[in-house]
Protein backbone atom coordinates (compact mmCIF):
# COMPACT_ATOMS: atom_id res chain seq x y z
CA UNK A 1 0.00 0.00 0.00
CA UNK A 2 1.09 3.54 -0.76
CA UNK A 3 2.21 5.67 1.44
CA UNK A 4 -0.29 8.52 -0.07
CA UNK A 5 -3.41 5.77 0.03
CA UNK A 6 -5.29 7.35 2.98
CA UNK A 7 -4.77 11.02 1.64
CA UNK A 8 -5.70 9.55 -1.98
CA UNK A 9 -8.41 7.79 -0.29
CA UNK A 10 -10.05 11.26 0.91
CA UNK A 11 -9.20 12.99 -2.47
CA UNK A 12 -11.03 10.66 -4.78
CA UNK A 13 -13.91 10.99 -2.71
CA UNK A 14 -14.33 14.11 -4.32
CA UNK A 15 -14.54 12.60 -7.76
CA UNK A 16 -16.65 9.95 -6.94
CA UNK A 17 -19.48 12.18 -5.55
CA UNK A 18 -19.59 13.58 -8.87
CA UNK A 19 -21.01 10.07 -10.49
CA UNK A 20 -24.44 10.25 -11.02
CA UNK A 21 -27.04 10.66 -13.52
CA UNK A 22 -28.73 14.01 -12.49
CA UNK A 23 -24.60 15.74 -12.73
CA UNK A 24 -24.66 15.31 -15.95
CA UNK A 25 -25.37 18.09 -18.54
CA UNK A 26 -24.29 17.55 -22.14
CA UNK A 27 -21.71 18.87 -23.82
CA UNK A 28 -18.11 19.91 -24.04
CA UNK A 29 -18.46 23.34 -22.11
CA UNK A 30 -17.33 21.88 -18.50
CA UNK A 31 -14.48 20.02 -19.56
CA UNK A 32 -13.36 22.89 -21.58
CA UNK A 33 -13.27 24.89 -18.81
CA UNK A 34 -11.72 22.53 -16.92
CA UNK A 35 -8.76 21.89 -19.42
CA UNK A 36 -8.03 25.84 -19.18
CA UNK A 37 -8.11 26.32 -15.95
CA UNK A 38 -5.60 23.29 -15.29
CA UNK A 39 -3.88 24.75 -18.87
CA UNK A 40 -4.28 21.67 -21.06
CA UNK A 41 -3.86 22.55 -24.69
CA UNK A 42 -5.25 19.77 -26.12
CA UNK A 43 -3.52 20.62 -29.73
CA UNK A 44 -0.41 19.77 -28.39
CA UNK A 45 -1.40 15.86 -27.36
CA UNK A 46 -1.20 13.86 -30.42
CA UNK A 47 -4.20 10.76 -29.86
CA UNK A 48 -5.79 8.23 -31.23
CA UNK A 49 -9.71 8.23 -29.87
CA UNK A 50 -11.45 5.00 -29.18
CA UNK A 51 -15.51 4.62 -29.27
CA UNK A 52 -17.54 1.98 -29.36
CA UNK A 53 -20.01 -0.26 -27.32
CA UNK A 54 -18.33 -3.48 -26.68
CA UNK A 55 -14.83 -3.96 -27.01
CA UNK A 56 -13.16 -0.51 -26.80
CA UNK A 57 -10.85 -0.81 -23.47
CA UNK A 58 -9.27 -4.12 -25.19
CA UNK A 59 -8.81 -2.34 -28.59
CA UNK A 60 -7.16 0.66 -26.84
CA UNK A 61 -5.07 -1.83 -24.87
CA UNK A 62 -4.34 -3.27 -28.03
CA UNK A 63 -3.00 0.07 -29.59
CA UNK A 64 -1.13 1.42 -26.83
CA UNK A 65 0.31 -2.05 -26.45
CA UNK A 66 1.55 -1.91 -30.06
CA UNK A 67 3.12 1.81 -29.63
CA UNK A 68 4.82 0.88 -26.58
CA UNK A 69 6.76 -2.42 -28.69
CA UNK A 70 6.86 0.27 -31.77
CA UNK A 71 9.39 2.16 -28.92
CA UNK A 72 6.67 5.46 -28.59
CA UNK A 73 6.09 6.57 -24.98
CA UNK A 74 2.37 6.26 -24.87
CA UNK A 75 -0.54 6.92 -22.82
CA UNK A 76 -3.47 4.96 -21.93
CA UNK A 77 -6.55 6.33 -20.41
CA UNK A 78 -9.67 3.96 -19.94
CA UNK A 79 -12.38 2.81 -17.56
CA UNK A 80 -13.39 1.38 -15.67
CA UNK A 81 -10.25 0.63 -13.06
CA UNK A 82 -9.77 -2.94 -11.39
CA UNK A 83 -8.08 -2.44 -8.28
CA UNK A 84 -7.10 0.58 -7.85
CA UNK A 85 -8.08 4.16 -9.65
CA UNK A 86 -4.41 4.80 -11.08
CA UNK A 87 -5.36 1.73 -13.67
CA UNK A 88 -7.00 4.42 -15.38
CA UNK A 89 -4.28 6.73 -16.65
CA UNK A 90 -1.37 4.73 -17.59
CA UNK A 91 2.19 5.67 -19.30
CA UNK A 92 4.09 2.79 -21.00
CA UNK A 93 1.90 0.36 -19.03
CA UNK A 94 2.42 1.58 -15.53
CA UNK A 95 -0.13 3.08 -13.87
CA UNK A 96 0.00 7.19 -13.31
CA UNK A 97 1.85 7.37 -9.26
CA UNK A 98 0.02 8.35 -6.29
CA UNK A 99 2.09 11.15 -6.21
CA UNK A 100 1.06 12.69 -9.72
CA UNK A 101 -2.14 11.47 -8.82
CA UNK A 102 -2.68 13.72 -5.76
CA UNK A 103 -1.49 16.71 -7.10
CA UNK A 104 -3.84 16.45 -10.14
CA UNK A 105 -6.50 15.53 -7.78
CA UNK A 106 -5.77 19.22 -6.06
CA UNK A 107 -5.02 20.87 -8.82
CA UNK A 108 -8.33 19.64 -10.65
CA UNK A 109 -10.80 20.03 -7.81
CA UNK A 110 -9.72 23.50 -7.34
CA UNK A 111 -10.19 24.00 -11.25
CA UNK A 112 -13.30 22.62 -11.15
CA UNK A 113 -14.21 25.21 -8.23
CA UNK A 114 -12.90 27.95 -10.01
CA UNK A 115 -14.93 27.31 -13.32
CA UNK A 116 -18.44 26.67 -11.34
CA UNK A 117 -17.88 29.93 -9.96
CA UNK A 118 -17.53 31.04 -13.44
CA UNK A 119 -20.83 29.44 -14.80
CA UNK A 120 -22.86 29.66 -12.36
CA UNK A 121 -22.14 27.03 -9.62
CA UNK A 122 -22.08 23.73 -12.31
CA UNK A 123 -19.50 21.63 -10.99
CA UNK A 124 -18.11 18.89 -13.27
CA UNK A 125 -18.42 15.07 -13.63
CA UNK A 126 -16.26 12.33 -12.52
CA UNK A 127 -15.75 11.39 -16.17
CA UNK A 128 -14.71 15.39 -17.06
CA UNK A 129 -12.57 15.57 -14.02
CA UNK A 130 -10.94 12.14 -14.63
CA UNK A 131 -10.35 13.12 -18.74
CA UNK A 132 -8.71 16.08 -17.18
CA UNK A 133 -6.21 14.55 -14.77
CA UNK A 134 -5.53 12.03 -17.50
CA UNK A 135 -4.77 14.60 -20.39
CA UNK A 136 -2.83 17.07 -18.05
CA UNK A 137 -0.68 14.09 -16.80
CA UNK A 138 0.04 12.91 -20.68
CA UNK A 139 0.61 16.37 -21.08
CA UNK A 140 3.51 16.56 -18.53
CA UNK A 141 4.96 14.13 -19.14
CA UNK A 142 5.63 14.38 -22.70
CA UNK A 143 4.18 11.67 -24.08
CA UNK A 144 4.58 10.74 -28.15
CA UNK A 145 0.72 9.53 -28.39
CA UNK A 146 -2.17 8.94 -25.85
CA UNK A 147 -5.40 6.31 -26.65
CA UNK A 148 -8.43 7.49 -25.16
CA UNK A 149 -11.51 5.29 -24.65
CA UNK A 150 -14.58 7.39 -24.87
CA UNK A 151 -17.00 7.45 -21.92
CA UNK A 152 -20.77 6.86 -22.76
CA UNK A 153 -19.35 8.03 -26.75
CA UNK A 154 -21.38 10.39 -28.73
CA UNK A 155 -20.23 13.67 -30.11
CA UNK A 156 -20.29 15.40 -26.30
CA UNK A 157 -18.49 12.74 -24.18
CA UNK A 158 -15.54 14.59 -22.84
CA UNK A 159 -13.40 12.85 -24.23
CA UNK A 160 -13.77 14.96 -28.09
CA UNK A 161 -12.24 17.98 -26.80
CA UNK A 162 -9.30 16.54 -28.45
CA UNK A 163 -8.59 16.25 -32.46
CA UNK A 164 -7.47 12.98 -32.78
CA UNK A 165 -4.78 11.73 -35.07
CA UNK A 166 -7.23 8.45 -35.44
CA UNK A 167 -10.13 7.44 -34.44
CA UNK A 168 -11.32 3.89 -34.18
CA UNK A 169 -14.70 2.64 -33.90
CA UNK A 170 -15.87 -0.65 -32.45
CA UNK A 171 -19.25 -2.29 -33.04
CA UNK A 172 -21.76 0.24 -31.84
CA UNK A 173 -25.27 -0.61 -29.90
CA UNK A 174 -28.05 1.58 -28.39
CA UNK A 175 -27.24 1.03 -24.37
CA UNK A 176 -26.66 4.56 -23.50
CA UNK A 177 -29.76 5.64 -25.74
CA UNK A 178 -31.30 7.47 -22.55
CA UNK A 179 -28.97 10.12 -23.09
CA UNK A 180 -27.55 9.71 -26.23
CA UNK A 181 -31.04 8.98 -28.20
CA UNK A 182 -32.41 6.23 -29.89
CA UNK A 183 -30.51 6.77 -33.47
CA UNK A 184 -27.20 5.81 -34.83
CA UNK A 185 -26.40 8.35 -37.34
Amino acid sequence: MSKFAPILDAKLNYLFSRVGGSAIKLGLETTQNLMRHMGVDVLQLPCIHVAGTNGKGSVSAMIESVLREAGLRSGLYTSPHLIRFGERIRISGDPIPDEDLLRLLDAVEAADQAQAAETGGRLGTFFELTTTVALKWFLEQQIQMAVLETGMGGRLDSTNVVIPLLSVLTDIGLEHAAFLGRTLP
